[in-house]
């Protein structure tokens, strides 16, 4: 695990400049990403939960899909609200415990994908 607290970086140095590069390397991307991915009317991270989603059968749930992106509880569930406003995943109900839900991609997710990746 990279801690970036742990890393001493000096002043003036090659390592500040690679730095740099990479930060404006990052800042690039992620506009290219939020220009490409708004064309579908989703964010890079609905994409992702979506592609992660694609290849579980019997969906996962949001805990599940947090670890995998990586994100906090609290942003996974509005995520996870926006996907099913567009009805791109449906929340299904554990029968054995009914306060976990199972959240699913759909046809019309699958679709969205789809026309992503053509």
């Amino acid at each position: 695990m990279f801690m970036a607290s742990t890393v001493t970086i000096k002043r003036n140095s090659l390592n500040n400049d690679a730095l740099l590069s990479l930060v404006r390397t990052g800042i690039i991307i992620s506009k290219l990403s939020h220009s490409f991915f708004s064309q579908f009317g989703l964010t890079e991270a609905q994409y992702n939960a979506l592609v992660i989603l694609r290849d579980e059968p019997c969906g996962l749930q949001q805990s599940e899909i947090g670890k995998k992106m990586v994100s906090t509880r609290a942003s996974i569930t509005s995520l996870i609200d926006r996907l099913e406003l567009k009805k791109y995943v449906v929340r299904n109900v554990v029968e054995s415990d009914r306060r976990i839900y199972h959240v699913c991609i759909t046809n019309e997710g699958r679709k969205r994908l789809g026309s992503v990746e053509e």
